[in-house]
């Protein structure tokens, strides 16, 4: 009886940690995971959406450049020739 006491002891302590705090235990490190996981998901959500906004401004830029190559094209094959 001393001996399955003993296990359960051990086996309590791998999944809830030590009560002196050394070792962290199963289930607080899974729930500290799910945090870290949750929080990274948010990161990685403001990052993508940060990057469609870069890629909505290059699209832009590109555009005023492209208009003011064909407009700067246009006044000089009939201005400047």
């Amino acid at each position: 009886m001393k001996e399955l006491k003993a296990q359960v002891s051990r086996l309590n302590e791998a999944l809830l940690g030590s009560l002196d705090g050394r070792h962290p235990g199963v289930i607080p490190l899974l729930h500290k995971v799910e945090r870290s996981s949750e929080e990274n998901g948010r990161s990685l959500s403001a990052l993508s959406a940060q990057v469609e906004t870069l890629r909505f401004d290059k699209a832009k830029v590109l555009g005023i450049v492209m208009t003011c190559c064909a407009l700067f094209g246009a006044l000089y094959k009939f201005v400047l020739k």
